[in-house]
């Protein structure tokens, strides 16, 4: 995750000022409990062993970088597009590193994949909401919002951040990858530039 952002975009840690990076693993800390967050108060990351997988980690770092470079208010449509940016740096970060299921392209787009490592192998295809987080490439399979007049788009759900954060993932597979949606053909960016895509596209949310 730091080689991601030293690399592709020049940034020294999670404050471009060469920050050190704090992770707990195991440890019930408030209010998350034992899940996976990002503390900015704090500066520090903390897991449930879980979760300590390389889209996840990724995810929670770019909180750090997200707080520290912007003033997105963490919250509402605000917070949606915070999460976003987790979701597509993590998954971004993830595709850096070899995987069990890197050979199965229809789990590319999951958040937190390897976790079906946990509980049964080999993995599900096509993928099955018990066995990960998100679905940037469907995420109403996994009960998000693809765009804003999607029946599962909600601005007063009880966590609107994570479940409208489905709209920008969505966007983000689209200009990566390319395919049709919605009745339009989009084309990925850089498809002739073989391996330029992701990169690009990180450049451009950042």
């Amino acid at each position: 995750m730091y080689g991601f952002y030293a690399d592709v975009h020049n940034r020294d840690s999670y404050d471009d000022e060469g920050a050190t990076i704090v992770g707990i693993v195991d440890a019930f800390v408030p209010p998350l409990g034992f899940g996976a967050g990002w503390y900015p108060d704090y500066d520090f990351m903390s897991f449930h062993s879980w979760f300590v997988l390389d889209d996840i980690v990724g995810h929670e770092f770019t909180h750090g970088v997200t707080f520290d470079e912007s003033d997105l208010i963490y919250e509402g449509q605000s917070g949606a597009i915070s999460e976003c940016f987790s979701d597509i740096w993590g998954e971004f970060i993830d595709w850096r590193h070899s995987s069990p299921y890197d050979d199965y392209a229809c789990l590319r787009w999951l958040i937190g994949e390897e976790m079906q490592l946990l509980l049964w192998e080999p993995p599900v295809c096509p993928p099955d909401p018990n066995c990960a987080i998100r679905f940037m490439e469907d995420p109403p399979l996994f009960g998000q919002p693809d765009r804003t007049g999607s029946p599962l788009w909600d601005e007063n759900a009880g966590d609107p951040k994570h479940l409208l954060s489905g709209v920008g993932s969505k966007l983000c597979y689209l200009i990566t990858e390319g395919d049709t949606f919605n009745g339009r053909t989009v084309e990925p960016m850089d498809e002739d530039l073989e391996g330029a895509s992701m990169e690009t596209v990180a450049r451009l949310f950042y």
